[in-house]
């Protein structure tokens, strides 16, 4: 339990201290490997070696913690967790889950996918907002154009009369 305390608040105090921070996001981004990635990938090594040391109520829910942290909304906009960044903290959280009786495993894995699909959601929501945003804009475009020349939109191919060819 001690280890997988320590494992998930080295990996949080390497979110918090890089979260918000215009400066250190700015070095983040000339390094070759971020903070967040060396986290995540020593948070696997740690899981991997030793699954069944992270198999207790505590150490799950910790682990569950780190987790979300890495889908948390704050996170993705600013693209703090790269995708191989939660690919290293998933293969090693998946490693402690193999590690559980089989009749923990649907109910350990549903709960890995909740902040997934929850991320899914909000990007599926925010990619819906900007078609309609987009939709009304051109409609809007095409009105104002039909209305002024009175002809069709220059999106729009003319039809019928193909002279130039």
């Amino acid at each position: 339990d001690a280890a997988a305390v320590l494992a998930f608040i080295s990996f949080k105090l390497a979110c918090d201290a890089f979260r918000g921070d215009d400066v250190a996001q700015s070095v983040i981004k000339e390094m070759t490997v971020s903070p967040f990635a060396e986290a995540a990938i020593a948070l696997r090594n740690i899981l991997t070696r030793s699954p069944s040391h992270f198999n207790t109520p505590q150490a799950l829910a910790a682990l569950a913690g780190a987790w979300e942290v890495s889908y948390s909304p704050t996170n993705n906009n600013s693209s703090i967790f790269k995708i191989e960044d939660r690919e290293a903290l998933c293969s090693g959280i998946c490693r402690v889950l193999a590690s559980l009786p089989k009749e923990q495993w649907v109910a350990s894995l549903t709960a890995l996918s909740r902040p997934t699909i929850d991320s899914l959601e909000r990007s599926v929501n925010k990619a819906n907002s900007i078609i309609l945003q987009i939709t009304t804009a051109a409609a809007a475009a095409n009105s104002n154009s039909n209305g002024i020349s009175g002809g069709p939109s220059p999106l729009v191919p003319p039809s019928g009369n193909n002279s130039h060819q």
